[in-house]
């Protein structure tokens, strides 16, 4: 392998470790001490995707409360939501994004967010890297617990955001108009 690659893939191998360290810790301790579940925000955007692509208004607090509530029932999960619904605060055309997450199980969609999210963190950590050119530790350190943890844990699109915003910026240094 070339160089390049080579660092690009040890930093998405680094950040995969500490990413999926990280979040078996964080899920095996929320669960132990808390009773509010993980990724209550992924399953929020979930369920108005959902609502959307039938056609219904996510923006309402039924059907919302009762995709949220049958999504905590499917993952036996105990928690605020019998009580609470977690609004939706995205724009219509968001939904887009989570379209592929309503047509799978709560169950699999966290898995599946969960896996897109440190491959986002691994992607953000490698041009994040290269465009400031600090150390790699930093960098992963920085993203893993700045931003990938929290996002993790709440189920927001925090990383993916973060990860268009510097490619972005290195497309820019690049003097590249085009992706």
């Amino acid at each position: 392998m070339r160089r390049p690659v080579l660092s690009a893939f040890l930093a998405c191998a680094f950040a995969f470790a500490i990413a999926s360290a990280a979040l078996l810790a964080a899920f095996a301790s929320h669960r132990a001490s808390f009773s509010t579940p993980n990724m209550v925000d992924l399953r929020a955007f979930r369920c108005g995707a959902t609502i959307a692509l039938h056609g219904g208004d996510p923006y309402r607090n039924e059907p919302l409360h009762a995709c949220e509530r049958d999504a905590e029932r499917a993952a036996s999960i105990e928690s605020f939501g019998r009580l609470v619904v977690v609004p939706v605060p995205l724009p219509p055309y968001a939904f887009v994004l989570y379209a592929p997450l309503a047509a799978v199980s709560y169950a699999a969609a966290t898995i599946l967010f969960a896996v897109a999210s440190i491959c986002g963190t691994a992607f953000l950590i490698v041009v994040l890297r290269r465009l400031t050119a600090l150390p790699l530790l930093a960098v992963a350190a920085t993203v893993v617990a700045g931003i990938w943890l929290p996002a993790a844990l709440l189920g927001q699109p925090v990383v993916f955001v973060c990860a268009a915003l510097v490619a972005a910026a290195a497309f820019v240094r690049e003097g590249r108009a085009l992706a």
